[in-house]
């Protein structure tokens, strides 16, 4: 009697899986089966590979976001590109939504990675970086011989070579640099500021008056000076230089 009254809810439930089942197999190989997985995959792998790449460099100079960091941005835009390319939506304008909201939630992760401190901002490299990461693993994602060779490339040539040449930018820009210092300094002594400079081989382009204060009836000025420096003269050792006179009340990098 007891095997009378389950047979037939087993029977039915045993249906309900190959139900199931068979809907999960259809909609496997609608979406193009084995091959499509394997591909899927090996995105994926790619797409870490090629972060990690821009995270590693990052870790080794201990960046605020470093190898994990950029390893998961990649593979999270991947993925998202993956699942671009397999949702089902009525038109292809509802697809690119999808990489439009990476795109714009990239900018708020790069953000985070930007610190301000004193007037100086620290992070900025690791922002774009963080960003060109989640472009690549968009373009591992999506698919397609001409955007995986693009990201390969950008990744294993144009990013290093970059990094190679960050010397070569250095070096021209230094011998153009314009530098700024922030001086307080006693009013009378303000001829001796100015011949000092002059003798470390300095050339000072501008100066910006800011104000004039009086402390303990001694009369300070407060100036922005613009200067040249010349490749014999280290921007650091002028600062020490001048901060070791005693009239002069304050000098920082502005």
């Amino acid at each position: 009697m007891i095997e009378l009254l389950f047979q037939p809810n087993i029977l039915s439930f045993t249906s309900d899986i190959n139900n199931y089942f068979n809907a999960i197999s259809q909609e496997f190989q609608a979406l193009g089966g084995w091959t499509t997985l394997i591909s899927i995959l090996f995105k994926i792998v790619l797409a870490c590979i090629l972060g990690a790449v821009f995270g590693f460099e990052r870790e080794i100079k201990n960046k605020p976001a470093g190898y994990v960091t950029f390893l998961l941005v990649s593979l999270g835009s991947c993925l998202f590109a993956v699942l671009q390319t397999t949702a089902v939506a009525p038109d292809a304008t509802e697809k690119t939504r999808i990489i439009a909201q990476v795109v714009s939630g990239v900018g708020f992760l790069g953000a985070g990675t930007i610190m301000h401190n004193k007037g100086s901002v620290k992070g900025i490299t690791t922002a774009a970086l963080l960003w060109v990461s989640a472009s690549i693993g968009l373009l591992v994602g999506t698919g397609g011989i001409i955007n995986i060779t693009t990201a390969i490339f950008a990744t294993v040539i144009v990013y290093p070579l970059s990094l190679l040449t960050r010397k070569l930018g250095s070096k021209i820009v230094g011998e153009r640099k314009i530098y700024r210092i922030f001086v307080i300094f006693e009013e009378e002594k303000e001829k001796d500021l100015y011949e000092i400079i002059a003798s470390n081989g300095i050339a000072v382009n501008k100066t910006f008056f800011h104000n004039k204060t009086e402390i303990e009836g001694k009369h300070f000025k407060e100036v922005y000076i613009y200067m040249k420096i010349s490749k014999k003269t280290s921007y650091q050792d002028l600062l020490d230089h001048l901060a070791s006179y005693d009239w002069i009340k304050t000098i920082e990098n502005a």
